[in-house]
């Protein structure tokens, strides 16, 4: 199990000299996950392989969009070595489902799962301000991420992490929780505010009013989120709120740029709806559809407009239809949660369903089809939903929850199921 727990604190860490670093034909958080895949068969094997969240729609969807995939870049795709291809990215995340689902099985895992992911988010943070501290005075404007992989994309993996902290700093079950996710999610807060994603602030503000609308006392929950947010916007030297307001040139280009790459691709759909130009063909071709003479040659910096452009409409039609059954089976989580419902369930809920909210409103202004905190949220939405279950069909009345959401004790649930791994 601790190898799962490595690839989940691993995520952030794009282009980490270490992780990144190719051994042979992998890099090393290849073969990490390598070697959780091989747990979770082993684990599946003693377990059973058919639980429940094998059963859940979410499978066969995502299936059928590696079906699409793998069709569209068999057929269309511009060849590169396998290992570097998008559709080995595509097999990265069905194994990933597998591994997520085999694993995350218990409330312990899950909390440690969501803990390891925050603290991971914490660390990225760390490289992100250092970043800043030594190269801001070098250049003007500078936005830091290149530890993370790009500036937008560790914003993007923030948005999603960010309200999972939140609820677990507002009703951890003991002080160091509460501790913990405050001191990670203020890092967070700071490293999100310097490396200044426009995006991401919008996708944020989306999660952080979810959170608001989904609380009983929202009055409250709104001022304790605007006492973490409004000083860092205030007071940091940068902020996605500053490009909003205040654009620079660069800024300004950026924006027309988007836009010609948005005009590009729908063209590229309106010519290829059915089948789009190809899986990872809209940065090489969408020269060929921009009608303002600048070379654009970029991605799409739109999840929505680039599945569509490169897969086809049927290909975003099934994005969404995840998207939509996730949505849909937290809805049912909480809708369905009584007085014995475990707190670290509802918690991770609630986070997990603000999260994919905030994400899917900020990849209206990324593309992020191939980033692995989403796909992360999106297949841990069965493992909540099987973990729900066996709330809902305990035996007897008088049966102890899974979790009484209490003070009883720190992480020791959850480290006694990384020593029976």
């Amino acid at each position: 199990m601790i190898f799962f727990y490595f690839l989940v604190a691993v995520m952030p860490l794009e282009s980490h000299p270490l992780w990144s670093n190719f051994i042979g034909a992998l890099t090393v958080t290849k073969y990490i996950g390598i070697a959780s895949m091989a747990y979770a068969m082993w684990y599946g094997i003693r377990r059973g392989f058919m639980r429940e969240g094998f059963r859940s729609p979410l499978l066969m969807w995502f299936l059928l969009l590696f079906i699409m995939a793998s069709f569209s870049y068999l057929w269309k795709g511009v060849p590169v070595l396998w290992y570097m291809s998008p559709l080995f990215t595509y097999f990265s995340f069905l194994f990933l489902f597998f591994v997520t689902v085999s694993l995350v099985d218990t409330l312990p895992r899950l909390k440690l799962t969501l803990l390891v992911a925050i603290a991971s988010m914490a660390i990225a943070s760390l490289y992100v301000i250092r970043e800043w501290q030594e190269y801001h005075n070098l250049y003007p404007g500078f936005r830091p991420g290149y530890v993370t992989g790009d500036p937008n994309y560790f914003c993007l993996s923030a948005v999603a992490c960010l309200p999972i902290a939140y609820y677990f700093m507002r009703q951890g079950h003991t002080k160091l929780e509460r501790t913990y996710s405050l001191v990670c999610s203020i890092l967070i807060l700071a490293a999100f505010m310097l490396a200044a994603s426009r995006g991401g602030f919008i996708g944020l503000v989306a999660a952080f009013v979810c959170v608001v609308w989904q609380s009983k006392e929202r009055v409250r929950n709104l001022a304790l989120l605007g006492a973490l947010l409004l000083p860092l916007l205030l007071l940091m030297p940068a902020s996605p709120l500053g490009r909003l307001l205040h654009p620079s040139y660069g800024d300004e280009m950026g924006a027309s740029t988007r836009l010609e790459l948005w005009t590009a691709g729908l063209r590229m759909v309106k010519q290829n709806p059915l089948t789009g130009v190809g899986l990872g063909n809209f940065k090489p071709m969408v020269t060929n559809y921009e009608a303002s003479g600048i070379d654009l040659e970029k991605i799409a910096h739109n999840t929505y407009i680039e599945y569509a452009a490169e897969m086809g409409i049927p290909a975003l039609a099934v994005f969404l239809i995840i998207l939509g059954i996730s949505f849909r089976s937290l809805r049912r989580i909480l809708r369905d949660a009584g007085p014995r419902t475990p707190g670290v369930l509802l918690d991770a809920t609630q986070g997990i369903y603000a999260g994919l909210v905030g994400v899917a409103v900020a990849i209206l202004f990324l593309s992020a089809e191939r980033q692995k905190f989403l796909w992360m949220l999106v297949f841990l939405t069965p493992c909540l939903e099987s973990l729900a279950g066996e709330v809902h069909h305990a035996e007897t009345p008088g049966d102890e929850p899974l979790d009484s959401g209490g003070d009883t004790g720190d992480f020791e649930p959850a480290l006694a199921e990384v020593d029976h791994s």
